[in-house]
């Protein structure tokens, strides 16, 4: 049996789409409204790696149905494709959006249109993980971040949203910023399997990283800030309803990284460190050592950051992307213990953050069984939420 990739998406949408109108059951149908929910949330779930076997490599691969021409330049077409990376992060983030879809009947919203912009950023979620044009995604991805703002606004409190508006178009300029280095190198397509490596270089995979790093709440680029005021029943959605963002930049940034052909354990950060940089911070330690001798006020602490900062000058040689992600979720992992023991209510929130940066430390490692251990991480955290939802 041939099965098209067009079908896959259409089954998947269906159930998403049956979660939704589910959640709108009264009267004698309550009842159904949570089994008919997670059947269809299941549903979503298995069907793109169930059906992934029996999809013709012909057939899995298509054109959206817009283009866009550079001046004087050729006209592009954004195509989509549903091979194995699509398959997994579609299986994932489907479970994501149900759980989403079906969490949000038990609390009392701010608008009515909340479910129906959660399916939508289902939809936005479903084309960023199939796109496998890196302008087209880059644009996609502009408009899953317009879309978790606007759900944020219905069940977030404003110092909240403000935070993930910030974070979120951070997110997005990075992503900008490495499709624009890899585009200066020119091409016929821009479809990540006609990318030259040559053109994914350290700082194409370093801002990509970023960008994702920012949708996905990762602590050193984004430093949370959590309130006992902003607690609540409402408010603990949050970190669910923001995960789909999450998953499409990994999804994403996991492409990017594919295409360097690199081994990520060696994969070295871009540029270097001019030597008159180092000594001019080596001459500021100097004199903050000085300060420090005669106890001048907060000569302590401006010796602590000299000394940081002369340290990763003079290690910056051998610093590897793989060091600065796994250090990256390390942080994540280990403020998140700390604001959950501080503000128990705030772990429905910070959960989906470690769960993110666990599957982060597996991607670090650029190895298959690396990457199937995040998938597994990623996969087990969604039937958790589903399980809660």
């Amino acid at each position: 049996m041939v099965v098209r990739g067009e079908v896959v998406l259409a089954i998947v949408a269906l159930a998403l789409s049956i979660i939704a109108i589910a959640s709108l059951f009264t009267g004698r149908l309550v009842r159904w409204r949570t089994r008919l929910g997670t059947v269809a949330c299941a549903l979503a779930g298995i069907t793109p790696l169930l059906s992934f076997p029996f999809i013709d490599q012909q057939l899995m691969q298509g054109r959206a149905l817009w283009e866009w021409s550079a001046v004087g330049g050729p006209t592009v077409q954004a195509t989509y494709r549903l091979d194995g990376l699509a398959a997994v992060g579609l299986a994932i983030g489907a479970l994501y959006c149900g759980a989403a879809l079906i969490a949000t009947t038990r609390v009392a919203s701010r608008s009515s249109v909340l479910r129906p912009a959660l399916l939508l950023n289902s939809f936005v979620l479903m084309t960023a993980v199939v796109t496998d044009d890196l302008v087209a995604v880059t644009a996609v991805l502009g408009a899953l971040a317009a879309n978790t703002i606007f759900v944020a606004l219905l069940v977030a409190p404003a110092p909240a949203v403000a935070r993930v508006t910030a974070y979120l178009a951070g997110g997005v300029q990075a992503f900008i910023v490495a499709a624009l280095l890899v585009t200066r190198f020119g091409g016929a397509s821009f479809r990540f399997d006609a990318i030259s490596p040559a053109s994914m270089s350290p700082g194409v995979v370093l801002a990509a990283t970023i960008g994702a790093a920012l949708f996905a709440g990762l602590y050193p680029f984004v430093p949370w800030g959590y309130r006992a005021e902003e607690s609540g029943e409402r408010e603990s959605l949050r970190g669910l309803l923001t995960m789909p963002a999450g998953i499409a930049a990994t999804i994403v940034l996991v492409r990017i990284v594919g295409v360097t052909r690199i081994d990520l354990a060696r994969l070295a950060l871009p540029g270097d460190v001019p030597s008159a940089l180092v000594v001019v911070v080596a001459a500021l330690l100097v004199l903050s050592l000085f300060r420090l001798r005669r106890r001048r006020v907060g000569a302590r602490r401006q010796t602590a950051f000299l000394v940081l900062l002369l340290g990763l000058f003079v290690g910056y040689p051998w610093v590897h992307w793989s060091h600065v992600v796994v250090l990256a979720c390390v942080l994540t992992v280990a403020y998140a213990a700390a604001v959950s023991l501080a503000l128990p209510d705030q772990w429905p929130v910070t959960r989906y953050d470690v769960t993110l940066a666990a599957a982060w430390i597996g991607i670090a490692t650029g190895t298959p069984g690396g990457l199937a251990g995040a998938f597994a991480v990623l996969v087990g955290g969604a039937f958790a939420a589903l399980a809660d939802a």
